[in-house]
């Protein structure tokens, strides 16, 4: 009588610990795709940075040459130094406002990074404290359960050919 109760327990427990690894399985493959998105997200990014780095350069380059060739001529064309200037005051606010969008999106990609690697410990945590210790307590309480019924009825497990003999002295 006991034996098909625990085949059921057992079968029981073999479900859920099947369940817990679908789980586990499903959680790692949300992480894989996660961390490969990451991955094209933070590359684009740095594409992006790196054309802007260069295309700041090249301007600053075009400016320094500006520059250069507005002082040879300041004291000939003093309107044509102002509107330099003025172009380059511009400019320089241009890149400023670029710098700072740059620094923005940065922050963001990095608070995305920190929220979403946040979110998956919590993740671990729940997973950890809702699913496997329960199962881990069951079980426990599963094996003490029948030990105790073992003291109880004061026997220990006997071997399948026992409780065969047993059944034919009876019949």
């Amino acid at each position: 009588m006991q034996e098909p109760l625990l085949t059921v327990l057992v079968g029981i427990i073999a479900l859920a610990v099947l369940a817990q690894s679908v789980a586990l399985l499903l959680i790692s493959l949300g992480l894989k795709r996660l961390s490969a998105r990451l991955e094209v997200v933070s590359g684009d990014l740095a594409k992006k940075v790196d054309a802007l780095a260069k295309s700041a350069e090249e301007t600053f380059a075009g400016i320094k040459s500006v520059v250069a060739r507005a002082e040879a001529i300041r004291e000939n064309l003093l309107q044509t130094s102002e509107v330099i200037r003025n172009r380059a005051v511009d400019l320089d606010g241009l890149l400023q406002d670029v710098t700072k969008s740059a620094r923005l999106q940065v922050a963001e990609v990095q608070y995305f990074l920190e929220s979403s690697t946040r979110k998956i410990e919590e993740t671990f945590d729940l997973v950890q404290k809702s699913i496997i210790e329960p199962i881990r307590e069951l079980g426990a309480l599963l094996v003490g359960f029948k030990a105790g019924l073992d003291v109880f009825l004061g026997r220990r497990r006997r071997p399948v050919d026992r409780f065969q003999h047993d059944e034919e002295m009876f019949i």
